[in-house]
C-alpha cells in the first residue's frame, strides 16, 4: 500500500473513531456492536465495540484481505474513545492516540503520536451554535510517522495430507520416534555387537576352555 493511501485511511479511521459520538454523545448501552466499512481503495475496516469491557477494536485489511493495521481503544461510559494503541499488521506497537473533550463532553481533539511521543497527526473538532459537528480538520506534522507493515502469510508450514508421505531426511529414512545420532557415534546404553572370531580361531580354538 502506498504511503499516501495509508495516510488517507489512517485519517479516516481517526475520524470514524471519534465522530460517531462527538456531536451529541448518546447514552451507551451494554453489549457488542460489530461493523464493517469499505474504503475507495477496496480495503475494509472491521470494528467491534464492546461496552461490557469498554473497549473498541478496529482491524483494517487491504484489498487482498491481509491485515495492515489494528487499533485498540478504551472507551468511556458513553462509548467515546479516550485513548488507544495502534499496531501494524505484524502486531507491532507503532503509535498511541489520545482524545481530548470540551466542557460539554464532546470530542474536541484527537492526537496521535509515535513511540517517541512526537505528535504526527492532530484532528480538531468544531461545532456550530446548535451543537452540530462541523467537518473535522486534520493536521499532519513533519514528524516521523510510523510505518504500518502488513501481516505475512506463511505457506511453508502447511501440513501434508494424510495420504501423502512425509519428507525424509537426507541420508535415508529414519524410524519415527527413534533418536538420531551423529555419524559414527554409538548410542549410549546400547550393547555393542559381539566381534566375530577370525577364521584361524574358529578352526583351531573354536571351543571355550573350561576350568
Amino acid at each position: 500500500m502506498k504511503t499516501n493511501s495509508c495516510s488517507a485511511i489512517f485519517a479516516v479511521l481517526l475520524l470514524a473513531a471519534a465522530s460517531a459520538s462527538a456531536a451529541n454523545p448518546p447514552k451507551a448501552r451494554p453489549g457488542i456492536i460489530a461493523k464493517s466499512h469499505y474504503h475507495d481503495d477496496k480495503s475494509h475496516t472491521e470494528s467491534v465495540h464492546d461496552m461490557n469491557v469498554r473497549e473498541l477494536e478496529e482491524k483494517t485489511f487491504d484489498a487482498n484481505g491481509v491485515l495492515t493495521m489494528r487499533k485498540h481503544y478504551l472507551v468511556n461510559e458513553m462509548g467515546q474513545p479516550t485513548q488507544g494503541n495502534l499496531y501494524d499488521g505484524k502486531n507491532n506497537l507503532v503509535a498511541r492516540s489520545m482524545v481530548i473533550f470540551d466542557a460539554y463532553n464532546r470530542v474536541k481533539e484527537m492526537r496521535t503520536a509515535n513511540l517517541q511521543g512526537e505528535v504526527f497527526q492532530q484532528v480538531l473538532y468544531e461545532y456550530d451554535a446548535a451543537g452540530k459537528q462541523l467537518k473535522p480538520k486534520v493536521i499532519n506534522f513533519e514528524t516521523k510517522a510510523p510505518t504500518f507493515k502488513a501481516a505475512t502469510i506463511d505457506f511453508t508450514k502447511t501440513m501434508p495430507a494424510p495420504d501423502q508421505p512425509q519428507a525424509v531426511p537426507q541420508g535415508g529414512a529414519v524410524q519415527q520416534g527413534a533418536p538420531i545420532y551423529a555419524p559414527g557415534a554409538a548410542p549410549q546404553g546400547t550393547p555393542e555387537e559381539p566381534k566375530k572370531k577370525s577364521f584361524w580361531k574358529r578352526l583351531f580354538g573354536g571351543k571355550d576352555k573350561q576350568e
